[in-house]
């Protein structure tokens, strides 16, 4: 298992009302698993092509703490992500309430959820998966240091499409 933290600064309650930390975790397959999110695929993958991760980002004002993690998957159960809340409620004390699980539904990754699009899913990498997104949650909340919150926003274009032949797109890209 390998978690990076994206900060390893120790923090004190007294040096700043914000406290954020990252960190990110591999949930990257073996090539042979079934894939998700076409429904004539039928073949299993053959290749890694890039890596799937787990993103957990932290932010604290010392008296509350939330925790956003975002996988790199197609689906989740509810009963999986609740199932994660409350490995990282027992690791880290951190409520099941404060803890937000999202996917990023890529099209190009392994089947993770009962009667989804797809392959089968596959128990044994559902674990591995579900313990390496508690595990980046975890590594978040350890990395907890001062933080400043700053807002901003630019635009991309040419990345997103209407696939319903339209022209509208929104560019926008905002990032706190």
């Amino acid at each position: 298992m390998v978690v990076t933290p994206w900060t390893t600064r120790r923090w004190s309650p007294a040096a700043s009302h914000l406290l954020a930390g990252a960190a990110v975790a591999d949930i990257t397959p073996p090539p042979g698993g079934s894939l998700a999110g076409y429904a004539a695929r039928v073949s299993a993958s053959i290749a890694v092509h890039d890596p799937l991760l787990a993103t957990a980002v932290a932010v604290s004002d010392g008296a509350a703490t939330s925790l956003v993690i975002s996988a790199d998957l197609i689906a989740l159960d509810p009963d999986t992500t609740r199932r994660i809340a409350r490995d990282l409620r027992e690791r880290t004390g951190i409520p099941e309430d404060a803890v937000a699980v999202a996917v990023t539904h890529t099209h190009a990754g392994p089947a993770v959820t009962r009667g989804g699009i797809g392959g089968v899913a596959d128990p044994r990498y559902v674990e591995h998966a579900c313990a390496q997104i508690v595990a980046a949650g975890a590594a978040a909340l350890d990395a907890l240091a001062p933080a400043v919150l700053r807002r901003g926003h630019g635009t991309l274009h040419g990345v997103a499409t209407n696939r319903r032949g339209g022209t509208l797109t929104h560019p926008a890209v905002p990032v706190v």
